[in-house]
């Protein structure tokens, strides 16, 4: 399979009524998300990092904020809930989302928490057990 078909799954696995339920159920103390790369890029960037071997959090940041989004990177592929891309790619798409010049940083836990950016336990308990169903029938394309 190549990266691009691995993407279109990976996409429209996660936008699944089944997957899309993990991000929008609620336990006491959750924060709300409303989508998974508006409150629940850290959550699925966690699943997908302790999922892929040899793969790490690496956080985006703004002009404006050191901390916006959190992405997984593997080799020279960053995903997110929008797909796979290269640094150029995801510097591309970050820099027309924000309107503003962003930066690839290492992912630092404390400073996410500064800036409400989280990952409640049991969500990612959840989605990590569905992601692990989903990498058995799709591989991702460096692992296969």
């Amino acid at each position: 399979m190549t990266i691009l078909n691995w993407s279109v799954k990976f996409q429209t696995w996660l936008r699944t009524d089944q997957i899309f339920n993990i991000l929008n159920s609620q336990s006491e103390g959750d924060v709300d998300f409303t989508d998974w790369s508006a409150g629940g890029c850290l959550l699925l960037a966690t699943a997908l990092a302790e999922a892929l071997p040899g793969a790490e959090l690496q956080s985006i940041a703004t002009e404006e904020i050191p901390i916006n989004h959190v992405v997984t990177c593997i080799s020279t592929h960053y995903i997110d809930a929008d797909g796979v891309f290269t640094k150029a790619g995801i510097l591309e798409a970050q820099n027309k989302e924000n309107r503003s010049l962003c930066t690839i940083n290492a992912y630092d836990a404390g400073l996410a928490f500064i800036w409400d950016i989280h990952c409640p336990p049991v969500k990612l308990h959840l989605l990590k057990q569905e992601l692990a169903q989903f990498l058995t029938e799709n591989p991702f394309p460096t692992q296969a």
